[in-house]
């Protein structure tokens, strides 16, 4: 109730942690935030839920955003089946991409949970991750999970006179 209260409306949960309380604990997350109203993105209870809301479209003033949401993985615990969390995958991240493209979006954000920790720079899995995303049709990404600040650049698409934006790593 504490987030809700301090204001926050949508929420990722695919990150190294989704799976620590295994189906109980995944699925209990959805709940509790389906109870509060909070939207959120990442993890599911199975393909249904998924399909059906990902991914997630956000319209203001006439302005259509996608939502995308990814994690490098979670502590070696597998995701119990129908659950899915959103792994940083090339065919299923395209396909994510691709749908959002179908449904006529203004812009695409991904928000990756990826990176070494306590690093002041994106490592090498950052950089190859990032780049794909942006060359795919991301219009911003913003990663988190080092703990640490890392930096952001802002990009000229010269090919569809865009500005791009990444965000290495939010922090803490």
């Amino acid at each position: 109730i504490a987030i809700k209260n301090a204001g926050f409306d949508i929420l990722t949960t695919a990150n190294n942690h989704s799976n620590d309380k295994f189906q109980s604990g995944l699925e209990r997350t959805i709940d509790i935030l389906d109870s509060l109203k909070i939207i959120h993105l990442g993890t599911y209870k199975d393909i249904n839920e998924r399909d059906s809301t990902y991914p997630l479209i956000i319209e203001k003033n006439n302005i259509k955003i996608a939502l995308l949401n990814y994690t490098y993985g979670t502590n070696g615990i597998k995701t119990t089946h129908p659950n899915i969390v959103n792994m940083i995958n090339e065919n299923l991240m395209m396909k994510d991409i691709e749908n959002a493209k179908e449904i006529g979006v203004d812009k695409i954000i991904a928000i990756m949970h990826w990176g070494k920790e306590y690093l002041s720079y994106p490592d090498k899995y950052q950089k190859k991750w990032g780049e794909w995303l942006l060359s795919n049709g991301v219009d911003i990404v913003i990663g988190g999970h080092p703990h640490w600040v890392q930096p952001m650049e802002l990009r000229k698409d010269t090919v569809n006179n865009n500005d791009k934006l990444i965000v290495w790593s939010l922090g803490n």
